[in-house]
């Protein structure tokens, strides 16, 4: 969104997502704690189209707002037999208040890598929306 009117605060961003079995997106929200956002539906492509279902999540992000994709493999970053897990995720992006969108993807990776202690065994991609405030 382009500034507003006299230097105010950007207005936030309407987004509808789709997770189709993906992992829970999470918010990082302005005041710095971190949530999941909706509840992932069936597995894309496993099902015949008239057994699946994808529901519609409505998300608005205000200023200085994130939303944090990721595959499971960050989530699945093993140390042992211990997974880094849904809520040492949570902690990790919570700690990236006022991080660039790049700012947050790095220090999301950093902490999937040192729990794994640098052994990545899946696939790992990040993607962060962020609106400027």
């Amino acid at each position: 969104p382009a500034p507003a009117a006299g230097g105010a605060q950007p207005a936030g961003i309407r987004l509808r997502l789709f997770l189709a079995g993906h992992p829970q997106p999470v918010v990082l929200h302005a005041d710095g704690h971190a949530s999941f956002v909706g509840r992932p539906g069936t597995l894309l492509g496993v099902l015949d189209d008239d057994e699946v279902s994808f529901p519609g999540i409505d998300v608005t992000l205000d200023a200085g707002e994130s939303l944090v994709f990721y595959t499971d493999g960050v989530i699945e970053a093993r140390d042992g037999r211990d997974l880094l897990g849904e809520e040492r995720l949570l902690a990790a992006v919570a700690g990236c208040a006022g991080l660039s969108a790049q700012g947050i993807a790095d220090r999301v990776l950093a902490v999937a890598e040192r729990f794994a202690g640098g052994n990545l065994r899946d696939d790992v991609a990040i993607l962060v929306a962020r609106v400027p405030g």
